[in-house]
C-alpha cells in the first residue's frame, strides 16, 4: 500500500489563466481563430469605452459637488450623560461595556464623541444606566433634482 513506486510525482506548474495572452499566442495552429477573436475583444472594448461616455453626465455631477462629507458623530450633551450616569453608578467603562454586551472602546469612543450614535446602543446603555440619554436629532435628507 505505502510503496513508493505508485505514487506521481511529477511536478505540476500553476499558472494564472485569461488575460495576460497577446492575439497570436497560440502560434501557427490558432491563426483563423486568433483573428477572429481580435475582432471580438474589439468590439467589447469599444462597448466598454461607450458606457464610460454614459457616465460621463454623474462624473461631472460628482466634480461639481462641494459639499464636505463626513458620519454624524455623538453629540456632547450625549457622551457627557453617559459619562455622569456611568460615575454615578460607580462603574468604569469596562464594567458598562461588559453590562451591555459591547466592547469597553465603544463606551470610549460614545464618551469621546467620536462614535456614530446607534440607537441600539443607546437604549442598552439607557436600560444599563438607568436614566434617559438624549437623543440625536434625525437629520433631514435633501433630494436633488437634477
Amino acid at each position: 500500500m505505502n510503496n513508493p513506486t505508485h505514487s506521481d510525482w511529477e511536478p505540476v506548474v500553476l499558472r494564472k489563466s485569461g488575460g495576460g495572452r497577446s492575439g497570436g499566442g497560440r502560434g501557427a495552429g490558432g491563426g483563423g481563430r486568433g483573428s477572429g477573436g481580435g475582432g471580438q475583444m474589439e468590439r467589447k472594448m469599444g462597448g466598454a469605452n461607450s458606457s464610460v461616455n454614459s457616465l460621463g453626465a454623474g462624473a461631472a455631477k460628482l466634480d461639481r459637488e462641494t459639499d464636505e462629507l463626513k458620519h454624524r458623530t455623538v453629540d456632547k450633551s450625549l457622551s457627557k450623560a453617559i459619562m455622569q450616569a456611568r460615575l454615578a453608578k460607580k462603574m468604569n467603562q469596562k464594567q458598562l461595556g461588559t453590562a451591555i454586551n459591547e466592547k469597553p472602546q465603544v463606551i470610549q469612543q460614545y464618551e469621546a464623541g467620536k462614535a456614530i450614535p446607534n440607537p441600539q446602543v443607546i437604549s442598552k446603555l439607557e436600560r444599563a444606566l438607568g436614566c434617559r440619554l438624549p437623543r440625536p436629532k434625525k437629520a433631514k435628507k435633501v433630494k436633488d433634482d437634477e
